[in-house]
């Protein structure tokens, strides 16, 4: 299950399917989640940026700070491996 967290974490950052598909590889090459991230955080996956145009902005953001975010008209997405929450402001 956490195998696909992070998958579907990565195409929600708007990480090109060349680059998910080098993420779903090294989850698949290793036994364990934690030896895959490890891997992972090897490629060179900088490059890519979020899909972040004004027409969609998107966030990551700590719980704490999602009351905030919400009441500005922000719209919780997902929430990610790391307990962190993927927000889009709303139009």
């Amino acid at each position: 299950m956490r195998k696909r967290q992070i998958i579907d974490t990565a195409k929600l950052l708007g990480y090109p399917e060349d680059g998910i598909k080098r993420i779903e590889e090294a989850l698949a090459k290793y036994k364990t989640v934690d030896e895959a991230m490890d891997e992972i955080r090897k490629l060179n996956l900088r490059s890519y940026k979020v899909n972040n145009s004004n027409s969609d902005p998107k966030k990551i953001v700590k719980e704490e700070e999602l009351e905030n975010y919400i009441v500005e008209g922000w719209d919780v997405q997902t929430v990610l491996p790391s307990g962190k929450i993927s927000i889009r402001r709303l139009n």
